[in-house]
């Protein structure tokens, strides 16, 4: 929520009212992971008891489905948030799809993402989890500062929030790598494909 708070201090109400519908729509695409996150958990716990072999598959098939998610939410959007956005707010906010387009970036990241997160606590590196949030919120914090040097626009915020957490997800894949839980191959043919999208 760091965002709105940049977005309604810094930039014009215009700005907050397209921030605030495109948040919507992408709170409403990131509950599916967040929920299925939940049940795939305990799963992690208990592979990773009997040892990281039994939990590296179960990462594995979510990291793919979590994956394929964010593709197929941000290709809906993408094709579809012309005509959706002044379906359900009105013409008035014709404007907007542009933003809902640049926000959902991030839900190419976020599940997998979260994922790791899920992952990372499971390993028992719960305070790692805490310092790559802190790192990818002044991150955050820092790019619209600077982008905002530039030009004050809504896609700084957007632009901001996902580079941030390809930051975070990118020290995610350092020590998933580094705990053997990924392979380099793996992380790269991710990074690979996202571009390519």
């Amino acid at each position: 929520r760091i965002g709105s708070i940049l977005v309604s201090k810094m930039l014009t109400l215009s700005d907050v009212a397209n921030y605030e519908i495109s948040f919507k729509l992408f709170s409403i695409a990131y509950l599916l992971p967040v929920v299925v996150a939940s049940t795939v958990y305990p799963m992690l716990l208990n592979g990773y008891k009997q040892g990281l072999d039994k939990m590296r598959p179960i990462y594995h098939r979510a990291f793919l489905g979590f994956g394929i998610y964010g593709l197929l939410s941000y290709t809906f959007v993408y094709a579809y948030a012309d005509w959706i956005v002044p379906l359900l707010f009105g013409d008035k906010y014709a404007g907007t799809p542009m933003y809902c387009k640049e926000m959902f970036l991030s839900i190419l990241i976020f599940p997998t993402l979260f994922l790791q997160a899920n992952v990372l606590i499971t390993l028992k590196l719960e305070k790692l989890d805490m310092v790559c949030n802190i790192v990818s919120l002044i991150l955050n914090v820092g790019f619209c500062l600077i982008g905002f040097t530039f030009s004050k626009s809504l896609t700084v915020v957007n632009l901001a929030i996902f580079f941030s957490f390809i930051a975070f997800h990118a020290i995610q894949d350092v020590v998933l790598w580094r705990k053997k839980v990924s392979r380099i191959g793996e992380i790269l043919l991710y990074y690979i494909g996202s571009a390519a999208v």
